[in-house]
């Protein structure tokens, strides 16, 4: 194989399977300046896409509690006009779930009660909950 095919500063993240192209990176990962630079030179299964993002998000400090929700529980966060964290929590799913609620104390508004880090939080089918901290 020809040297000239290997990234010469960026760190190789995955390599092609191809018989012509299988000396050369797929993805890599370079840094750049104080970031870091991401190239994704081929069309990666959903999975596959997921972790690099992932990776990616995680080495930019943007990964939290949020992401790692998985589908069908959707979460999305804002701020209110009193400074305060709002977290708005989603199923997708025709099936109630349940999930553990990993934040501050808050008070869950559409049922006006407490919730503490670590409860159950049940969901029924396409259901909501709305969490507003109360030491933001």
């Amino acid at each position: 194989m020809d040297g000239a095919a290997y990234p010469t500063t960026a760190e190789a993240l995955a390599w092609y399977e191809h018989p012509h192209w299988g000396a050369y990176a797929a993805v890599t990962e370079n840094r750049y300046g104080q970031g870091i630079a991401t190239y994704i030179g081929c069309m990666p299964s959903a999975q596959v896409m997921a972790k690099v993002l992932e990776r990616a998000s995680k080495a930019a400090g943007l990964w939290g509690l949020e992401q790692d929700c998985r589908y069908p529980l959707i979460v999305k966060s804002g701020t209110n006009e009193a400074g305060r964290e709002i977290r708005y929590f989603f199923n997708y799913s025709d099936a109630s779930i349940s999930f553990t609620y990993s934040y501050e104390v808050g008070t869950e508004l559409l049922s006006n009660r407490k919730v503490c880090i670590n409860e159950q939080i049940e969901l029924d089918r396409w259901g909501v909950a709305i969490v507003e901290s109360v030491t933001s």
